[in-house]
């Protein structure tokens, strides 16, 4: 009855992968830089001098001519042979996002090449639209993801041939799209030493089944094949195994573009023995997250300049009423634990625990949770574990399900047909509540606790999920107690004006329409409206039914035998 598993994914039409990279081969990241100085110019920060040159460089062949690349390279004034990190900004975005990150990690004696994407800012190349992303006009070297993973990757030789960096300390780090090229050349280029990839994962199929904003970036009059077939050549999770250099992960739990699902599984094939995550709690893809800099730096001065990286190790163990978790990491000097009912929408919970480089912590739990492990401290690099679901298994909820319908097909069976269409209707609200009323065709479906896990930190909605799950029950409980339906028929028009609205908003940029949800919840309404007024026409109907179904009182068929 209880277990302890990695957390559920859902469950979409399996397809076939093809993991394909030789078309890496025929592409040279040294030949042909063309490396040109534009300016150059000293400033001083917090201290320290430093110099900011602007350059452009060559980058991938695309529709036959090359690409020139605009960067910006963030140096400490008078010093060489530094490591060397290219930073790359996200989806539509461009270098100057990440200049903060540059000058402080330039800062730190780290030579930054901050670039702009092709297609992006002052770079040459495709502007971003789905159909640049998706585009395999010219195979996978025109896909848009592949000219910045080549931008990047061009960007490691004009670091190592710079003077100013050493050829052997090279990092990749980047934000969003950024992320995900960081996890693609770490994977493809064996210079790269150390990488930090931001807010993004791989799993792209199950991001966008998910219905997260990768919706937006990919053609919607293109059909799921093709999808599959550019997700073949750009997918992180397709050559996660092939990362082997420290990595440090930095992603949020609520992230409006990627899952925690895809995290998983995409930390799970990464081939390093050096990866270190850290999951931001009830925190979105469109801040960045307070300490993550200093996070980014501290592991970057770990791995290059001699400083033992430290891992946390835990484990969880079980019996009938308690998780027993268990951790160890001789760096850190604090635990938290975060966790939430295993529910979608729900925000995480933070339990401050012990002091020192130990936790031994026994948690009851009575229903599922999903939780995980935060170490560190400020001055430290912080680190969390994955995130494990554990507690009473679907039986017990199961239960409660037949305890229900058994519960209003016993009415029926006395005629209590007001009764039994009341409880019906509360069963039909409940499950409109878990079921999709946002659909996609042929992309996803979406349900109102999904939608809040996705959107909900945007929104403002993740703290208030909770108090809306408690008003339902309680309202919902009263009116089944009292036996006034109205009440019930309220929350359904309630849900089908919000989901509505929402269908209807979203509508306006994706052809979305409602789901299953919607149509439950209307059905809970109706029957409810026509509860309160007390039809006696539906009455008849009803009682009509069930005599002509047989189902009658044994009494009186006793009755007629004497």
């Amino acid at each position: 009855m209880w277990h302890l598993t990695n957390p559920g994914f859902k469950q979409y039409p399996s397809v076939k992968i093809v993991w394909d990279h030789s078309f890496w081969r025929n592409f040279d990241p040294y030949v042909n830089l063309g490396v040109n100085i534009l300016s150059e110019k000293s400033l001083e920060y917090n201290g320290r001098k430093l110099v900011i040159r602007e350059i452009t460089y060559n980058g991938a062949v695309f529709s036959g001519r090359m690409l020139k690349v605009y960067a910006v390279m963030v140096y400490p004034k008078d010093v060489k042979g530094l490591p060397g990190v290219v930073l790359v900004h996200g989806y539509g975005g461009t270098h100057e996002s990440m200049m903060g990150y540059a000058l402080a990690v330039a800062k730190e004696n780290f030579v930054v090449l901050a670039i702009d994407a092709p297609g992006h800012g002052r770079s040459e190349g495709p502007r971003p639209s789905p159909y640049s992303v998706a585009n395999m006009s010219e195979g996978a070297e025109s896909l848009l993801f592949y000219l910045v993973v080549s931008a990047a990757r061009r960007g490691l030789t004009v670091l190592g041939e710079s003077g100013l960096v050493d050829p052997g300390k090279l990092a990749i780090s980047g934000a969003s799209m950024g992320g995900v090229v960081s996890y693609l050349v770490a994977a493809t280029d064996r210079r790269v030493k150390a990488a930090i990839p931001i807010v993004a994962s791989g799993d792209f199929i199950h991001i966008v089944r998910a219905g997260g904003l990768a919706n937006t970036m990919i053609p919607l009059d293109e059909s799921l094949e093709k999808l599959v077939k550019v997700v073949e050549y750009i997918d992180p999770l397709h050559y996660a195994r092939n990362i082997t250099c420290p990595i440090l992960i930095l992603f949020s739990s609520n992230d409006e573009f990627f899952t925690l699902e895809s995290l998983h599984s995409t930390y799970a094939d990464i081939g390093s023995q050096v990866k270190i995550l850290h999951i931001a709690a009830n925190w979105n893809h469109f801040r960045e997250y307070p300490g993550w800099l200093g996070q980014a730096i501290n592991f970057l001065k770990q791995v290059f300049y001699g400083e033992e990286v430290g891992k946390l190790h835990w484990t969880v163990n079980r019996d009938p009423l308690f998780f027993k978790i268990e951790c160890t990491s001789p760096k850190y000097v604090g635990f938290n634990l975060y966790f939430r009912p295993a529910l979608k929408g729900f925000p995480w919970m933070n339990l401050n625990l012990n002091k020192g480089f130990l936790l031994d912590f026994s948690l009851p739990i009575l229903f599922p949770l999903n939780m995980y492990v935060e170490a560190g401290s400020e001055g430290f690099l912080q680190s969390t574990s994955i995130f494990n679901r554990g507690g009473p298994t679907i039986i017990l909820h199961l239960i409660i399900i037949i305890i229900l319908f058994t519960q209003c097909f016993s009415k029926v069976i006395k005629r209590n047909v007001e009764d039994a269409l009341h409880l019906t209707a509360y069963l039909f609200y409940i499950i409109s509540l878990f079921t999709p009323f946002l659909v996609l065709k042929d992309r996803f479906e979406i349900s109102l606790p999904e939608f809040i896990e996705r959107y909900g930190v945007y929104l403002g909605l993740l703290n208030l999920f909770p108090y809306f799950v408690l008003t339902v029950a309680a309202v919902a409980g009263i009116g089944l107690y009292l036996k006034r339906p109205i009440l019930i028929s309220a929350l359904s028009l309630v849900t089908l004006f919000v989901e509505g609205s929402l269908v209807a908003f979203i509508g306006r940029w994706i052809p979305v329409s409602p789901g299953i949800g919607e149509f439950l919840a209307g059905l809970a309404f109706l029957a409810t409206l026509l509860l309160e007024l007390k039809s006696s026409l539906l009455h008849r109907i009803f009682n009509r039914t069930l005599t002509r179904s047989n189902i009658v009182d044994l009494s009186f068929a006793f009755q007629d035998k004497g």
